[in-house]
Formats: C-alpha cells, structure tokens, sequence
C-alpha cells in the first residue's frame, strides 16, 4: 500500500547531516568590527593596569620605603576583590545592560586611577586599589559576553585565545619594563597613563558595542 511503500523508502530520504563551519582564523575574528575594538581596548588597557599597579608597588617601596608585607599588601589589596567577586559578579551581569556596564566600569576606574594622586597614605592606596579591583569583576564578564554575542560560535576559540594572549604579553612587557627601571618613572605620569588607557577603552568599547 501507500502507506507501506513511504515506511519503507523513510530510510533512504534522511537527510545529510549539516558539516560545521570551519574555526575561524584570528586575522578572520579581527575583521570584525566590534571584535577589532575590544580587542584594541584591551590592548592599551591591559599594558595601562599592570603599568599603573607596579608603579604604585615601586611608589611604596621606594618613596615610602613600604616594608615587605606593606609592599604585597599592595597586591593583595588588589587580587582579594577579584578572587571573591569573581564568581558572583557574572550573575549581576547577566542582569544589566551590557554597553552601559562597560562605559560606566571605564569611567569610574579612571577616576579611581586619578585619585592615586591625592592619595597620601598607604591606607589609602589599598582602599582605592580595592575599589579599583571591585569596578573590574565586573568589567570582565561583560567584556564576556561582548565577544559571545558579536562573534560567531566557529570564531569564539580564536577571539578567546586572542584576549588571552594580550594579558600574558602585557604581564611579560610589564614585568621587564619593572625590571629595567620602573621606579625611575615618575609615579604620576604613569598614573596618569593608567587613567588615560581607562578613557581609551571607554571610547573604545563605547563605539563597538550596540547594546
């Protein structure tokens, strides 16, 4: 019968599974344009955090003449903040509107790296590291989420490995920047570098980023 007949021709009419995109190359992730632009950010960014947290460690230890446990307290006041909202500032962030999470992160760290200038104690430069720290857990998942929504599912790999490598060369540049004389610059035009990368990648994301 009809009906027979279509049961059994059912296994001949399947369908070809569908073959995935190819991964995209990093030269293929960096043409896209909100891609190119965070990844730009990021890039004066990064060099501008690592520049401005050493040249406070080299300000404590050699203006203030910080001892040792006040010098790690320095990173410690900065690392602690990431470490405990690390896990939960993602949740808060899926919650708010991504564009204005980034501008508004930028914003506020530029203002905490100004306000290194005034500050006048040790007390004073943990608390704003602190609050620098705090301002940048949520930065993160929101550059996160950024890149999952702009870029294909085929490029995600690429665009990842892109970001990440940026913080190891900026950690790498730094470190032999600190290691070649560091403590010779000035503490207030690197700050004030710091401050400006935070603009930066304000303009920067502000551009790329629809929503």
């Amino acid at each position: 019968s009809w009906e027979l007949g279509v049961i059994m021709d059912a296994p001949f009419r399947m369908t070809t599974p569908t073959i995935p995109p190819a991964p995209m190359t990093f030269r293929e992730v960096l043409g896209l344009t909100v891609m190119r632009r965070v990844w730009y950010a990021q890039l004066v960014s990064l060099f501008g955090d690592f520049l401005a947290l050493f040249a406070v460690i080299s300000v404590v230890t050699y203006r203030m003449n910080g001892s040792e446990t006040q010098v790690t307290g320095v990173s410690i006041a900065y690392m602690a903040p990431l470490v405990v909202l690390g896990p939960l500032s993602g949740v808060f962030v899926d919650r708010w509107p991504i564009k204005p999470t980034l501008v508004s992160s930028d914003l506020i760290r530029a203002c905490l790296v100004l306000l290194l200038f005034a500050a006048g104690s040790l007390w004073q430069i943990y608390l704003i590291l602190a609050a620098l720290s705090c301002v940048s857990s949520f930065f993160a998942p929101a550059q996160s989420v950024t890149i999952r929504t702009h870029v294909p599912a085929n490029g995600l790999i690429s665009a990842n490995a892109l970001i990440s490598a940026l913080s190891l060369a900026a950690h790498a540049v730094d470190q032999l920047a600190v290691a070649t004389g560091l403590p010779l610059v000035p503490s207030t035009v690197t700050a004030a570098r710091g401050a400006m990368t935070r603009l930066g990648d304000l303009y920067a994301q502000g551009q790329g980023v629809e929503r």
